[in-house]
């Protein structure tokens, strides 16, 4: 009986001495766990820069290094805010004429600092300068909607803000043109009806990641990571398959791939055409993608 009381004496002044500390201890790891960060996708394999890139062989385009849905390490961080230009320039000719398909994964940024609703992630045009209208472009507006444009150099056609996006979240989108069609898909579903347009694109010999090439509107503010683009206009089950491989997929059609920028720590073009980005204004770093909240599909 005595024995009994020691040990009840000997557990309670224990558990006076190590109670807070255990206490702590535990508020601590239900922080983190609530923060995150025990998440699997934290600890997912991630992808060095240069670690995806498409080389060009005689039996025909194969992927080499192949990213296999790895998380980026990195992606790029417009770190201007709208109302001013942010602009990452890419100069180098496409054909894109017979169709086309742009993807990228984007984090937008709310600001009310820009009076313009427009902030383009991605456009081509056919020259670079004061008042030379964009050829097409991939974006977001302010109030927080997803848009893709064709211009015929003199008036433009929209096909129409096509899906509400979750601002302050990673999405998909993509556009894809063919002679008399534009579609634009959210999160890897069409998310607008086709868009009759019968006008051929000339050459695009300059795209740009951030606003319209050449005319100065709301630039794009966020992140941006895995932009793609191709000389075909890709199937809707190509785009969605592209969404579900995740921020860090692979191109799903190499022959046809002509600019490929992961933005994985760097600005270049992995798809074997050498057309590396180069910062024209604003500012911006690199930044983990999993620190923004991204989740996988």
């Amino acid at each position: 009986m005595f024995g009994d009381r020691l040990h009840a004496q000997s557990a309670m002044e224990y558990l006076m001495t190590y109670g807070w500390a255990i206490l702590i201890i535990a508020v601590v790891l239900a922080l983190l766990f609530q923060l995150g960060i025990f998440s699997g996708g934290n600890f997912a394999p991630r992808a060095q820069a240069g670690a995806c890139q498409v080389q060009q062989t005689s039996a025909g385009a194969s992927l080499v290094g192949e990213c296999q849905g790895q998380l980026p390490k990195f992606v790029l961080t417009f770190t201007t805010n709208r109302g001013t230009n942010n602009l990452i320039a890419f100069t180098k000719s496409y054909n894109l004429q017979s169709g086309f398909t742009v993807t990228t994964w984007y984090y937008s940024i709310p600001d009310a600092n820009c009076g313009n609703p427009v902030g383009t992630i991605f456009a081509g045009t056919t020259q670079y300068g004061t008042g030379t209208a964009p050829q097409f472009g991939l974006g977001t507006t302010t109030s927080g909607y997803m848009y893709s444009v064709v211009y015929n150099g003199v008036a433009a056609a929209d096909p129409g803000v096509s899906a509400a996006t979750l601002q302050n979240t990673w999405d998909f989108a993509a556009m894809t043109y063919n002679d008399n069609t534009v579609t634009t898909y959210f999160d890897g579903s069409s998310a607008s009806s086709s868009f009759n347009y019968n006008y051929q694109l000339p050459t695009i010999t300059y795209a740009g990641i951030g606003y319209r090439p050449g005319q100065v509107y709301c630039d794009y503010y966020g992140s941006v990571s895995n932009v793609q683009l191709y000389n075909t206009s890709l199937t809707a089950a190509e785009v969605n398959a592209l969404y579900l491989e995740g921020i860090g997929g692979a191109p799903v059609r190499p022959q046809n791939l002509v600019g490929w920028w992961p933005l994985n720590g760097d600005l270049n073009d992995y798809s074997g055409n050498n057309n590396a980005g180069s910062l024209v204004s604003g500012t911006f770093t690199y930044t983990s993608a999993w620190s923004t909240n991204y989740t996988a599909p």
